[in-house]
């Protein structure tokens, strides 16, 4: 059927106008249609840039693998002639030889080493132990760290889980009393003004269970506390190898501090 025959029967002329009239309240106002494209106009939120990927550093595995490579690449290209399986095979070992190359230059993380070397230890702590200075008194000095870190021990021991010997304790006690300045003449009549700024430098003290542990040895003792960085004593004995420790500015201090002595007694 034409359109002029269709529009000119009644029921499909009425069919096409409803159909209109459908349309024409479908059809939205100039202001309803801005306002619907601007609730379509979304500010959205720039896609995070991916980060880019760490490269770690070559082994020394990988490192003798990226210069064998190259030796093969050199080798390789003066071949003018390759067949499939030579090409397949140059393709590879590029292919490797970029991913390796690309991390060469990706300095190697810092390795934390566990020194198990004691005396080199000892060294350390005396290197690192802050100096406390008092009139630049050295011996003083040396006594004063020494007193307050043998005290210590004998604070943690006393309060120790473990079970201490009667002769431990006995020889801490006695090497206590080799480093007490008070009991040398040079030292026995210090005022109190003069014992305050030592205090306070006491105080500075840095007694870490590390340190401990390698003073005991210093004056024959052989202590452990727990791994877990805490003043938990698990071991404490006497080192039977040398029971009788003393160190040397200990010796050489003792010897001069008898001299006048000798010779009040002459």
């Amino acid at each position: 059927m034409s359109y002029g025959c269709a529009i000119s029967q009644p029921e499909c002329k009425a069919s096409y106008y409803k159909q209109k009239e459908r349309n024409a309240r479908k059809t939205r106002a100039p202001e309803q249609e801005m306002a619907g494209m601007g609730a379509e106009d979304v500010n959205m939120a720039p896609k995070p840039k991916p980060k880019p990927k760490k490269l770690k550093p070559l082994t020394s595995e990988e490192r003798a693998r990226l210069k064998t490579l190259r030796k093969q690449m050199e080798s390789m290209s003066k071949f003018k002639y390759k067949d499939r399986k030579a090409k397949e095979m140059i393709a590879r070992a590029e292919y490797e030889l970029e991913g390796l190359a690309e991390r060469e230059s990706v300095a190697p993380r810092a390795v934390k080493q566990v020194i198990d070397n004691f005396d080199l230890l000892k060294k350390i702590s005396g290197f690192v132990r802050k100096p406390i200075v008092f009139d630049e008194d050295e011996d003083l000095q040396a006594l004063s760290y020494a007193y307050r870190a043998l005290s210590s021990i004998e604070m943690i021991a006393g309060d120790a889980d473990i079970r201490i010997s009667k002769k431990f304790m006995e020889h801490l006690a006695d090497r206590m009393e080799l480093v007490n300045y008070a009991q040398y003449e040079k030292y026995a009549n210090m005022t109190d003004d003069e014992r305050e700024p030592m205090y306070e430098a006491e105080q500075d003290y840095e007694l870490y269970p590390i340190t401990l542990e390698s003073i005991a040895d210093d004056y024959g003792m052989d202590i452990k506390f727990s791994d877990d960085g805490d003043y938990e004593l698990i071991r404490a004995r006497l080192n039977k190898s040398r029971p009788k420790a003393i160190l040397t500015w200990l010796y050489d201090f003792r010897r001069e501090q008898e001299k006048p002595k000798a010779k009040k007694s002459k």
